[in-house]
């Protein structure tokens, strides 16, 4: 995982606790989705990477 993706994906997990403490479960499920999000970007990068090495 690049650099600025695993930065941003530390920012989405911080902002998940907070949520939480703050009884914010719909802003929780929003930054979850956009961890998931980030993960699929990244493995499809990589897939596209290797494919392209071939």
């Amino acid at each position: 995982m690049d650099k600025y993706l695993i930065v941003i994906l530390v920012f989405l997990i911080a902002g998940m606790g907070i949520a939480l403490a703050g009884d914010r479960i719909p802003i929780f499920y929003m930054l979850l989705g956009g961890a998931i999000i980030m993960i699929l970007y990244d493995a499809k990068q990589k897939r596209k990477d290797r494919k392209s090495k071939k």
